[in-house]
């Protein structure tokens, strides 16, 4: 499964979000606050993968550090909510 965000769902900082390291979304200019993306770790078909929120993206020690939210849920039940209501993607 292609991902937006490599991470790992079980990391959180002193904010209490999870995050990751700009550097490790292959295509960084869809890791902006409020988007919706893929997170999780790749590979292997069994690693863990979620729907998430970018909450804000912060530069630390030069490099850009994304947190966001997991939302609740299996993203098969968002692409059953896409398919339901016939949205264009």
């Amino acid at each position: 499964m292609k991902i937006d965000l490599r991470a790992d769902l079980m990391s959180q900082d002193h904010t209490g979000y999870t995050w990751s390291l700009l550097e490790d979304a292959p295509d960084p200019s869809i890791i902006v606050p409020g988007a919706l993306i893929l997170a999780g770790e790749e590979g292997d078909p069994d690693d863990p993968v979620a729907v998430c929120r970018v909450v804000e993206l912060e530069e630390i020690n030069s490099h850009m550090v994304v947190r966001f939210e997991i939302l609740p849920g299996d993203i098969e039940d968002y692409a059953v909510l896409v398919k339901r209501h016939n949205v264009n993607v």
